[in-house]
């Protein structure tokens, strides 16, 4: 890349890109960066300048645009599995494969909740992390359980995730597996 700067300012020609500059703080951001030549009157190269501008937060919005496109790409498939399939073991099966094969995702997993022994029985798992699940039981009675992310949802009926594993200690039962296979966070 510096290269290509310098061939094109020396060549008398502007030129645009991008780098990873250091703030003063030590932190590292995407920078994109014009660099031009300067000329005196007489013709001569007088210098350079650079107009420099942070697009850490332009990065950011395109990462959210990509999850939510792959989210509803993810939605829509699902979707016509519910059409399309008529056993419930092969709709489960689809949905995980869907999540992890279009989602992006990890892991993917369909456990449900015995009511008689509070434990989350799996139904259907898939992705490169399927070993962790299917060598973990979740009994939602165990002590340990009460704060996890699967404990949480089925409480509130709502979404609940952890987003770091590293540093969610409700996370600390089954924290060093999760990232031994690569899971560094849940969403249930």
């Amino acid at each position: 890349q510096y290269v290509a700067l310098w061939q094109a300012l020396k060549s008398g020609e502007s030129w645009s890109g991008r780098f990873i500059n250091r703030r003063k703080s030590g932190e590292l951001y995407p920078d994109e960066v014009t660099v031009f030549p300067i000329t005196g009157t007489d013709g001569a190269l007088a210098g350079y300048a650079s107009v420099q501008h942070d697009v850490t937060v332009a990065e950011q919005h395109l990462r959210q645009i990509g999850n939510l496109q792959r989210l509803y790409a993810t939605l829509s498939a699902v979707n016509n599995t519910i059409v399309r399939t008529h056993s419930r073991d092969s709709l489960f099966d689809e949905i995980v494969r869907i999540a992890v094969d279009t989602g992006g995702y990890d892991l993917a997993a369909v456990n449900l909740l015995d009511p008689a022994t509070n434990i989350l029985e799996l139904h259907a798992s898939y992705g490169p992390a399927e070993a962790y699940i299917r060598a973990h039981t979740i009994d939602l009675a165990e002590e340990e359980m009460k704060e996890g992310t699967a404990r949480r949802a089925i409480t509130s009926g709502k979404v609940a995730t952890t987003e770091d594993l590293t540093t969610d200690p409700r996370t600390r039962r089954w924290r060093d597996a999760a990232l031994a296979h690569g899971i560094r966070g849940t969403a249930q």
